[in-house]
């Protein structure tokens, strides 16, 4: 299955490297044809035994530092002036 072993960078879709359901419902219309909603898309997957989950990121590589003056320093800054 393409979801299971490519990126969708690896299929033409560009820079984007977590399948998502529109990327996936944009696939299927590609290559098959029909066209499928969002809630449609996640049925699909459904019934061929995979699930869809929102990716999480883990920032291995963050600057605690630098995150911390974004928090304290940044942040409110740009939240002030909004």
């Amino acid at each position: 299955m393409i979801i299971e072993h490519q990126l969708p960078v690896d299929v033409g879709f560009e820079a984007k490297y977590n399948w998502t359901l529109a990327i996936i419902a944009e696939l299927i219309q590609q290559k098959w044809g029909p066209t499928y909603t969002l809630r449609g898309t996640s049925d699909i997957l459904h019934r061929l035994g995979l699930s869809y989950t929102k990716p999480t990121y883990t920032l291995a590589n963050a600057d605690e530092e630098k995150q911390k003056e974004f928090v304290e320093i940044t942040f409110p800054e740009v939240k002030k002036n909004w």
